[in-house]
């Protein structure tokens, strides 16, 4: 498996992301390496970090959700961001 992130110049903005925004972060998932089996990309929010999962079909089938605040304070552990089937997403 690899998972590849290409290089974008501002990415990383939660409320201005959007797929194919020039701000959004996305990345290609690769199993075995060198064929594409997905993507995770970043999603418009508000405040907490949301990540779309897509299929090469680019159809969403499922949303990481994090925590507003990612940091596990003392800074040290995991962090658990949950997934959501696309079928139980609510915007």
């Amino acid at each position: 498996m690899r998972i590849v992130r290409h290089f974008k110049c501002c990415a990383g903005c939660p409320w201005c992301a959007s797929p194919g925004n020039c701000c959004s972060l996305e990345l290609e998932v690769e199993a075995p390496v060198g064929q594409v089996v997905g993507y995770v990309k970043q999603e418009c929010s508000s405040w907490k970090p949301r990540l779309g999962l897509y299929d090469t079909s680019d159809q969403m089938v499922g949303l990481l959700t994090g925590p507003c605040c990612v940091c596990n304070l003392p800074c040290c552990g995991d962090v658990d961001f949950p997934v959501s089937n696309f079928t139980s997403i609510y915007y």
